[in-house]
């Protein structure tokens, strides 16, 4: 009787682990599923974007710019046509096939990690009957923050970027983020790198080894102690999320993680 109890209780228990792997499946495949919104021109963009580019066009196109949307969402066998084509471009002007690969790549993204496959990046133009492009890339410039749009390859950036110079592309990534790229003269690169790199416990604490954290903690580093509050409150909530999803637990097992950096100890 104990052994068909601990049976049916341990299929129970991978029942639970099979519904919540399927859940996070689903939500992975959910979210990587792009919702996208044509444009009067066919091209297509991510839906959440288009309300702040239309807005964006339009007070553009009222201060007398004439501009276009040339290029938006695009398949990664798009993106590999267009590959193909330009190191075709360098090895008809004699460069090797290595050459022409290398040269490309400083100014076509390699397939798959192009942000147009996104949806939330766009090239935009000017219609040169009607307006030069340079008008419109300095609007953009100067405007284009207020609506989230952001210049993804600005030519004082190269170094960062790895992209030349691009006036035309822009990528959305929100109008509070936007601002603040805008005014600390930020790339997506760099604004990536301070969010998730140099934000959390070291922007709380100034301290990024928890064990130096908790060694400051200890010693009445009231930022220390705040930040530690702060992770132990996100832990407790994640274990609260789990138990909520699987009913039950029959045991939180906490692992180590490998730190590249040397113990204060070490030294």
């Amino acid at each position: 009787m104990n052994k068909r109890r601990y049976s049916n209780r341990r299929r129970k228990n991978i029942l639970r682990v099979c519904i919540l792997l399927m859940t996070i499946i689903i939500t992975v495949v959910m979210w990587r599923t792009i919702k996208l919104t044509e444009l009067s021109n066919g091209k297509k963009v991510d839906s959440r974007i288009y309300p702040e580019l239309q807005q964006m066009f339009n007070d553009a196109r009222a201060e007398g710019l004439a501009l276009f949307v040339r290029e938006g969402y695009r398949t990664t066998e798009e993106q590999q046509k267009i590959m193909d084509e330009k190191i075709n471009e360098y090895e008809k002007q004699g460069y090797s096939a290595k050459e022409a690969k290398k040269r490309a790549e400083k100014y076509v993204a390699i397939p798959d990690t192009s942000e147009h496959k996104l949806g939330l990046s766009v090239d935009i133009n000017a219609d040169i009957d009607k307006c030069s492009s340079e008008k419109v890339y300095q609007w953009l410039d100067e405007n284009a923050y207020k609506y989230g749009f952001v210049k993804r390859y600005p030519e004082d950036k190269t170094d960062i970027t790895g992209i030349s110079n691009e006036p035309w592309h822009y990528r959305y990534v929100g109008t509070t983020v936007a601002k603040i790229m805008k005014e600390e003269n930020l790339t997506p690169d760099e604004m990536d790198d301070i969010l998730n790199k140099k934000s959390g416990r070291l922007g709380l604490s100034g301290i990024g080894d928890f064990r130096l954290m908790k060694e400051a903690a200890i010693n009445g580093n009231e930022d220390a102690i705040l930040a530690r509050k702060i992770q132990a409150n996100r832990t407790k909530k994640y274990i609260g999320a789990y138990m909520a999803e699987l009913n039950r637990v029959d045991a939180i097992v906490f692992t180590c993680l490998l730190y590249t950096s040397p113990s204060p100890r070490d030294s």
